[in-house]
């Protein structure tokens, strides 16, 4: 396989990553915020950085 072809395959990869890691960090947002407009428990803040760093 030429190289060119790896370079490819590899971007399509990290930006399916960066898409997916994305969607997971911005759900746990918008979960954390809906709990906390009704007063019940909250996501840990250490979770959301984790999924932030994740590539979200």
């Amino acid at each position: 396989m030429p190289l060119s072809d790896w370079a490819g395959l590899l971007f399509r990869a990290f930006v399916v990553w960066q898409v997916g890691w994305g969607l997971v960090a911005f759900v746990m947002v918008w979960r954390d915020k809906g709990l906390a407009r009704s007063g019940r428990g909250r996501t840990p803040e250490r979770d959301l950085h984790r999924a932030e760093a994740w590539g979200g």
